[in-house]
């Protein structure tokens, strides 16, 4: 199943690719790049961000602005496994570890690792 929310599409996730890999396959405008990480403007209100470690790709953060946490709600609950409800929801499919928290304005952030110690970080403070 395939969401149909542009906003919230699932990015294409490689993780362990360089940010040259990165760069090649990201459609959407680059606003900044450092050492570890680029981020990349959707729109007005939506962006994504990939983190590297070691010269590969570990985190994914796509942040969708208001409005938007029943829709990512929705489609995760549809897509993935729900494994937990601990300072944010967390979902599985395979090796992929995804992690949904409330944002201001009922936006949200979804957290995508192959590492699910990684998501631990991340907390929901909106609830």
């Amino acid at each position: 199943m395939l969401p149909t929310d542009g906003v919230i599409e699932e990015p294409e996730i490689l993780f362990g690719s360089g940010k040259d890999i990165i760069k090649l396959k990201e459609k959407n405008t680059l606003e900044s790049e450092g050492e570890t990480f680029l981020i990349y403007r959707i729109d007005q209100y939506n962006k994504v961000e990939y983190y590297f470690r070691d010269g590969g790709l570990y985190l994914i953060h796509k942040f969708t602005g208001t409005d938007h946490y029943d829709k990512a709600y929705n489609m995760l609950r549809e897509m993935y496994q729900f494994v937990e409800d601990k300072e944010g929801k967390v979902y599985r499919k395979r090796d992929l570890w995804v992690k949904l928290t409330r944002t201001q304005a009922d936006g949200s952030s979804i957290y995508y690792s192959n590492i699910r110690t990684e998501l631990g970080l991340f907390l929901d403070l909106y609830l």
